[in-house]
Formats: C-alpha cells, structure tokens, sequence
C-alpha cells in the first residue's frame, strides 16, 4: 500500500462492514495495523463485533473514547464513496482514504489471500440474511479496486452506471429516486437502443466497474434474459446487479443465467409491501444467484418535479451537495444523475441554453470521448 506509512500509529477505522472491509482487516494486521472499529450505518449490526473489533455507528467513535477527527477511516465500498465522505466530513474526520487509492497489485494480491482469514460463520451472525458471501469475495474486492491501467493517465473508468430499462412498476412510491410516479404511460425500452447504449458508452470509457440494471421493476422487463445475457458478455464491465422490489420472481431460465454470470441480485426491503420476498429468496438460493436485502433503509426525498425554475448558481450549488454517484444509462442517452435522466424522459428539462452547465444528458451515439 502505497500510503501504508502514513497509517502506522494511527487509530484507522474501515467503511463500511462487508468482505471486503474484513479481507482488509487481515492484510493490515499483516502491516501491523490495528483496526480500532468498523462504522457502518445499518443499526441491525452497530454494537456486534467482528473477531474483537466493534463495529459501530460512524457517530459511535465517542462512546469508546476516540474523538471523530482523531481517526483515519479508510472507504472499502467505492459505490458509496461519495455519500460516506459527505457524513464523515460532516462529523469532522477529515483523514479519508479510499482503499482501491492506497493500494498497489502486490497488496491486491494480498486481499485475495488475506480474504481465506475471513470468518464466514461469524459474518453470518452479523449478517444472516446475506447470501453468498463466500461466493462474492473475489468479485467485491476486484470491483472496489480500480484496474491496474486506471493507474495509468487519461484512463476514464465509470465507478458505475444504472441501466434503466423500464418505466413500468408495479409499485407507486411517492419518494422515487427515479421519479416513476410521475411516468403516466409508462414504457419498456428497446432492447436494441438499450444494445446501442451501452455499446457506445463503452467505447467512450476504459472500465466500469460495474451496472445496476434497473426500473421501474426489472422483474416486469419482457427481454430481461436478453438483457442480462449480453451485459454479462462485456469485458469491460466488472460486474452486474438487478435492483428489485421484492414483489415478482423471475422465470426460472433467467434465474439460471443469472446464477452462470454470477450477477448479484439487490431485493429493497420494503415491508409488507415487498410480498414476493419470501418466494424470491427461496429461488435464488435454489438457483444459486447472489444476492443481498438492503433492509433498515432510510427514505429521502429527492425533490419532487416543479415549474418555479432554479438559478444556475442553485442548480450548481444543489449538485455539488448531492452526496450521491448515480451516473445513468437509458437506451443511448447518459446522465451524471438518476433523477436527470428521469425528468429528461419526462420532457421536463430545460432546453435551449448554450450554458454548459445544462448539458445534464447526452446521447453517447453522438459524442466523442
């Protein structure tokens, strides 16, 4: 690790708990790095301990006697990366690293190898509801650590994209990150646009690390396998995760596929209202699919759809602050943010301004890299 020196006698923390925080756990202890907590922000596992070491609220630092700026928290979820240094900032840690930044293709090497250390029976006493761990170590550390030609000047890599595929769900939550409920004659998109988009973007772009596909609800897309087939195929993408409901299963050929290609399916856990839940888990376990429950979660509103225009030094000002990395994909148009690409499908982006500050999307079929 390159910065490795830099972590020697510090009090270092790692965010957020998952495997590939645990496999760096090892691989510091073979630096002779203590870790003194784990944060995370799921209040199910705040107070449980992994092999001694607590695992807490990123607020809980006090409760053991160690100031927030008196830590070095290295980021081990480069999905979040953004939102987490939001927080972390706002409680005053101020030394932040992200581990694909401090490490070399020597300690990759030893993540991989450390990760055989990692105590899956009591990860499951942790987390009893996540599936697969064993099964998603090397994909999940491979993906959180750029590739070795990211290292290289003027290489572009994606940290990742959201697919969308569909406005249609069967489900009309007032507070939609992707603004489904104000699609009235909501739609499947063409496979072969959606084909066409990704394929472009991937030849304006070196790696992404991985896709979300998503809605509206996947479950309800017709060419779902199709979908799943040929994003699996590309090389350039690391890995590939459905966003559902938890109120349809899949058909079991697509179950099958997705078990092949190792794609992680992502069930939000809504309730009651997610009442295929139970039968969906049953499936991917039967099949073999990986998947995790994104339980315990917390609804923002993202602002709902408005006529009263905003200046240009809002806009600007309401973006720098959005803690959030949802670079978005649907058929051949590309947007920096999930609910842009939304209210573009919408018709209710402004048009006509030369500033490039409204240059929210763009057609990848048109654009040079």
């Amino acid at each position: 690790m390159d910065n490795i020196v830099l972590l020697h006698n510090k009090k270092v923390c790692l965010m957020p708990f998952g495997v590939v925080a645990l496999a760096a756990l090892e691989a510091l202890k073979t630096h002779g790095i203590s870790v003194v907590a784990i944060l995370d922000n799921n209040v199910d596992i705040q107070g449980k301990t992994y092999k001694g070491t607590p695992i807490l609220s990123p607020r809980g630092l006090n409760d053991i006697g160690i100031p927030q700026d008196g830590v070095d928290v290295i980021i081990c979820n480069y999905i979040y990366e953004r939102a987490m240094r939001f927080q972390l900032n706002e409680l005053g840690v101020s030394d932040i690293y992200i581990l694909s930044s401090i490490i070399d293709k020597e300690d990759e090497n030893r993540l991989i190898s450390c990760s055989d250390n990692i105590d899956f029976n009591e990860v499951r006493q942790i987390l009893p509801r996540y599936a697969g761990y064993e099964k998603t170590v090397m994909s999940e550390i491979r993906k959180n650590l750029l590739p070795q030609a990211a290292r290289i000047k003027d290489v572009l890599i994606l940290p990742h994209t959201n697919l969308m595929i569909t406005e249609r769900c069967n489900l009309l939550c007032v507070n939609c990150s992707s603004w489904m409920q104000y699609f009235e004659h909501p739609k499947n998109y063409d496979f072969h646009n959606i084909k066409r988009g990704i394929t472009a973007l991937l030849d304006l772009v070196d790696y992404t690390r991985d896709i979300h596909i998503l809605g509206g609800e996947p479950f309800l897309y017709p060419l779902l396998y199709e979908i799943v087939e040929y994003v699996s195929s590309l090389e350039k993408i690391g890995c590939v995760n459905i966003i559902t409901n938890g109120t349809l299963v899949p058909r079991d050929n697509v179950l099958e596929l997705m078990a092949q290609q190792n794609v992680t399916v992502r069930i939000s856990d809504y309730g009651k209202v997610s009442n295929k839940k139970e039968q969906l888990i049953f499936k991917l376990e039967q099949y073999g699919v990986l998947y995790s429950i994104m339980e315990n979660m917390t609804w923002y509103d993202y602002a709902r759809y408005r006529e009263e225009p905003l200046s240009l030094d809002s806009v600007a000002e309401q973006y720098r602050a959005c803690p959030l990395n949802c670079m978005a994909l649907s058929e051949t148009m590309f947007s920096r943010c999930q609910i842009a690409m939304s209210a573009f499908a919408l018709n209710a982006l402004p048009t006509g301004h030369n500033d490039s500050r409204f240059a929210d999307v763009i057609d990848v079929t048109k654009t040079d890299r």
